[in-house]
């Protein structure tokens, strides 16, 4: 008996492995992965590429694992091209069923790959030549340039395409509103670096630049807003809409708003459609039918680019709204 149920548990193992199943997979990723700095390699000019429909095939019982795989962790649909260790030495073709049939779970499960889209994919291969670049600063809040005291060295050696030229060599330098305090007083470190094609992660110098800026006096101003607006915020209370209006009784007082800005701040400021903002609640409702008076603290539609570069502040307390809701009398209706 025992020799019976062996066998068949064998016929049955057979017969699973001798049973192909075709899987598809509609959507990977193929990431490059990370080069010496003396070369540039990437799927022409892209740091990743996707790929469709790929077609695995293999014994029902391995596919029913890669299933699993992919189920318990989505990010195993992501593969890295390490190229040089995959043997790429220059530009060329990349056989992608033969690449993915040697990565990870693929391999250990030993599925074949019938075919994708696209089959063949462009690589990249840029040897970088070593130039002296020029140190340039720029502000982080809005991408504008800036001209420090001093920045030691002015120049960094970095490795680039041969193709650079003129106003190509430039490595760039990002300050923080924390970078500029402390370059102003004691001088900030940083490293510069270069982007060698959009999108592509930044490379660093291997060595650090000091950045020096003179002090500078406050371009801030004390300035009362010029036609100043508020906004109702009721978008998420749905039992408000269509039913009640907003009346603010000390519209004068919320609307009478005092700035220390420059002279830029205050003019993205006051191009925003609405500079206050009151935000109204379900709860306010509840009370009187919202007929009695209820208070809140106003928010300031500040430009987020100038409250980050420290462009733009209040002047004084917020403002603190009084306000009703008035029934509408087509409400009775709805």
């Amino acid at each position: 008996m025992a020799v019976v149920v062996f066998l068949t548990a064998l016929i049955w193992i057979w017969a699973d492995l001798a049973l192909d199943e075709e899987f598809q997979i509609p959507r990977i990723t193929i990431n490059m992965g990370r080069s010496r700095p003396t070369v540039w390699v990437s799927f022409g000019g892209e740091t990743s590429v996707d790929v469709n429909n790929i077609r695995l095939k293999g014994p029902a019982s391995k596919i029913r694992i890669a299933k699993q795989v992919i189920s318990n962790d989505p990010q195993k649909l992501e593969f890295t091209l390490d190229a040089e260790q995959y043997g790429i030495t220059k530009s060329g073709k990349l056989e992608v069923p033969d690449f993915l049939k040697k990565t990870d779970w693929i391999q250990e499960l030993n599925l074949k790959v019938e075919s994708c889209e696209p089959n063949i994919v462009d690589v990249n291969f840029v040897e970088l030549v070593p130039r002296d670049l020029e140190v340039r600063c720029f502000y982080e809040a809005d991408g504008r340039a800036c001209t420090p005291e001093s920045i030691v060295p002015d120049k960094i050696s970095m490795y680039v395409p041969s193709s650079w030229m003129g106003e190509s060599l430039v490595a760039r330098v990002v300050l923080t509103r924390a970078d500029i305090d402390s370059a102003r007083s004691l001088g900030v470190v940083k490293k510069p670096f270069i982007e060698l094609a959009t999108g592509q992660p930044y490379r660093y110098a291997e060595k650090s630049v000091r950045i020096k800026m003179s002090p500078e006096e406050d371009l801030r101003e004390v300035r009362n807003v010029e036609n100043p607006t508020l906004g109702i915020c009721d978008s998420y209370s749905l039992n408000m809409q269509g039913r009640y209006k907003v009346e603010v009784l000390n519209l004068a007082d919320v609307l009478n708003i005092t700035v220390r800005a420059t002279p830029a701040a205050l003019k993205a400021y006051e191009d925003k459609w609405f500079k206050v903002i009151l935000e109204i609640k379900d709860s306010d409702i509840n009370t009187e039918g919202g007929q009695e008076v209820q208070r809140r603290v106003v928010s300031y539609n500040f430009p987020d680019e100038y409250i980050k570069s420290g462009e733009i502040e209040l002047v004084g307390e917020k403002a603190e709204a009084q306000f009703k809701l008035i029934k509408l009398p087509s409400a009775d209706n709805l």
